[in-house]
């Protein structure tokens, strides 16, 4: 016997006599035993599960409730239940339907009477799985403001393919009367789809998108065959989700597109679709290759650069940054050009072995590359940094107090590094007073610029 039809039987056996679970009884038993609202309604806290003279009282706190609730009429408890349950006690109570065999009638009652108390949350989780429900909906009842707009909820009964509950709530919500078109092509309901264009239901260029995204090829050649519009993105989210079928459709057939489609593809390192775009004439730019870099894929680049593809420093920026040695070196080897981000991006991440690899092989430096050390409060990489010959400036002292490193800003104010106004306002803007109070005790200027969200800090700046 399922557990919930165990308690029910307990927990009923002091009132009834009755050997058999009803629905309504098991319905009950699910939000008692899973509603904490209804433990404190009655004083009880459920979180001490420890404490035995504890949880015997709260059992006979539920046992209260059910007495209560059972003796309500037919009228009176469904729509307590539905106005007090979680998602969590109506996914058990249909599990436990499911468990039991319970009549589709009976079914069929609970969801006519949800439709009738406008309960719309409830509707879906109190469907059976796998079977399809046409409710008996009153074409007044409109479902109440806030509780329409739940997508979640909406997307299910598009999933199900519930054409009259979606119909319901866009009758009641323009938003979602706007979105059941985008929602079907994301979940590839072309049967959905066909539905809301016939009962004039609007699409937009997201539809396309949606369809897109999430690889739904027939959806794209039914929207297009129907002239909905489309844009850029649609390239970019095929190339993006990397499905190379939805994304040749889309090329052959007069998608638009923009450099962006290419470093998209070479990004997710599809460089088949890349080649493709570029058979077709598809324009290409230094994001190609940054994005390429950016993806980790070097054969990408390659072959990139191979066929023209132009490059600029931020190549090897983001390689530094993402510590791909071979990336770089590959890069440096082949002549990109490089500035003092590569350095500064390396110390931002913290890879002192890259920062040293790329002053091996060339790689400019300055203040930046300090200034990003002190933000992430590595005093081994900025000492390491001036040790070589790396200049400072006064945005290494704000750095460290933006990143609250007070350590660190005494070591750098101990060996001569500059300050100005910026240290006490950037301490204040991350929210240090702790830094601030060094700072300015310690001669630190600063200004009416000094400013933050924290009372505290804000007394103490403008004191």
């Amino acid at each position: 016997m399922p557990r919930a039809a165990k308690r029910a039987k307990t927990a009923s056996s002091t009132t009834t006599t009755a050997t058999t679970t009803t629905t309504k009884e098991r319905a009950l038993l699910v939000l008692i035993n899973t509603m904490r609202p209804m433990a404190i309604l009655n004083g009880i806290d459920d979180d001490d599960d420890d404490d035995e003279e504890h949880t015997t009282t709260t059992l006979e706190a539920k046992r209260s409730v059910l007495r209560r609730m059972m003796a309500k009429g037919d009228d009176d408890w469904l729509a307590e239940f539905l106005a007090s349950t979680s998602d969590g006690a109506l996914e058990a109570l249909a599990s436990e339907r499911l468990e039991e065999q319970a009549d589709v009638a009976e079914i069929s009652k609970l969801l006519d009477k949800a439709c009738v108390e406008e309960h719309a949350l409830c509707l879906l989780r109190l469907m059976v799985p796998g079977r399809r429900y046409d409710p008996k909906i009153d074409e007044n009842v409109q479902l109440p403001r806030g509780v329409a707009g739940c997508g979640d909820d909406f997307v299910e009964f598009v999933k199900l393919g519930a054409l009259n509950w979606i119909e319901w709530f866009a009758r009641s919500d323009d938003l979602i009367k706007e979105s059941v078109c985008d929602a079907a092509a994301r979940l590839g309901k072309l049967g959905v789809l066909k539905w809301a264009r016939d009962s004039g239901f609007a699409w937009s260029e997201e539809t396309c998108v949606e369809a897109a995204r999430h690889a739904r090829v027939e959806i794209l050649e039914y929207a297009r065959s129907r002239e909905c519009p489309w844009d850029e993105r649609t390239l970019i989210e095929a190339a993006e989700a990397g499905n190379f079928v939805v994304f040749k459709w889309a090329a052959d057939n007069g998608c638009p597109w923009t450099t962006e489609t290419c470093a998209r593809a070479a990004e997710r390192g599809r460089l088949d679709i890349l080649k493709y775009a570029r058979s077709r004439g598809f324009a290409w730019n230094e994001d190609t290759c940054t994005l390429a870099v950016r993806g980790g894929h070097l054969r990408v680049l390659q072959w990139a650069r191979e066929n023209g593809c132009p490059w600029d420093e931020e190549t090897c920026a983001e390689a530094a940054y993402l510590g791909r040695l071979d990336i770089l070196e590959w890069a440096r080897d082949n002549g990109c050009p490089s500035d003092d981000r590569t350095c500064a991006w390396a110390s931002r991440a913290g890879r002192l072995d890259v920062l040293k690899r790329a002053r091996d092989i060339g790689s400019s430096w300055g203040p930046s590359t300090c200034s990003a050390a002190a933000e992430r409060g590595d005093l081994g990489l900025l000492a390491w940094a001036r040790a070589n010959g790396c200049r400072w400036d006064e945005s290494t002292c704000a750095h460290a107090a933006l990143g609250g490193h007070l350590d660190l800003l005494k070591w750098a104010r101990a060996r001569g590094c500059p300050w100005d106004s910026d240290t006490c306002a950037l301490a204040a803007l991350g929210g240090h007073l702790n830094v601030l109070r060094w700072a300015r005790a310690n001669g630190c200027p600063s200004n009416a610029c000094t400013f933050s969200s924290r009372l505290d800090i804000l007394h103490f700046a403008n004191a």
